[in-house]
């Protein structure tokens, strides 16, 4: 499923940003009966769920693709990587304030060590591991985008001193054969996590974008 989740976004990403399919890194394009059934499953719910429409911020769209096409890439990263920091920092809390919990009542019943280790610590430990488990994966996904988007923070600099439009064109295909390969490998986030942080995440993105817009149009001389 993770696989199929990752390819979807991909065809998503490249139809978006007009970039060609990679077959060798991304393999068969997904199948749209594949895509269909996900989309009916996801319209049952979809109106407890924050809009998708603009995924991407709309001002990117008073760029030239080549350009704009970076500011997207780079908030892509920003957002999945802020987004998994919050959700592994979240797991582990919950996790530690229901293993105090557990403690405490324990403790409070006058349970003896033995008892507490047998009937408190020792039952939550699977749990434990499992938190600590998804926290590492977590964080070490945030690793990979926060790189990628320091990268793209570089190709804009690039793209602002004048590149040309097929060599940033080809550096954003390769930081998007990188971002699906991230999501590859990445754990999968719970969805009440992304409509928590959806409304907040989408202003912040809105503000960025603007601002690498005006930046942009500054330094091309775009109208």
């Amino acid at each position: 499923m993770r696989e199929s989740a990752a390819r979807i976004q991909e065809a998503f990403d490249c139809d978006v940003l007009e970039l060609k399919w990679n077959n060798l890194k991304a393999g068969k394009y997904p199948d749209p009966e594949l895509v269909k059934a996900q989309s009916t499953k996801y319209e049952k719910w979809s109106g407890q769920m924050p809009t998708l429409k603009d995924w991407y911020s709309p001002r990117v769209d008073e760029l030239p693709l080549y350009v704009g096409r970076i500011v997207c890439q780079r908030t892509n990263c920003w957002w999945d990587s802020t987004q998994r920091r919050h959700y592994a920092a979240w797991l582990v809390g919950i996790v530690a304030l229901v293993f105090v919990v557990v403690c405490g009542l324990a403790l409070s019943g006058g349970a003896s060590l033995e008892s507490l280790l047998l009937k408190g610590v020792f039952p939550l430990a699977p749990a434990l591991l499992i938190a600590l488990r998804q926290f590492t994966e977590q964080r070490e996904a945030a690793d990979r985008l926060d790189k990628l988007k320091d990268h793209c923070s570089t190709i804009w600099k690039e793209a602002l001193s004048g590149k040309s439009k097929s060599a940033l064109t080809e550096m954003s295909r390769n930081i998007q054969d990188e971002i699906l390969e991230n999501r590859r490998r990445a754990p999968p986030v719970l969805d009440l996590i992304f409509k928590r942080l959806r409304n907040d995440y989408e202003a912040n993105m809105n503000h960025a974008a603007s601002h690498y817009v005006s930046e942009a149009k500054l330094a091309l001389k775009i109208p």
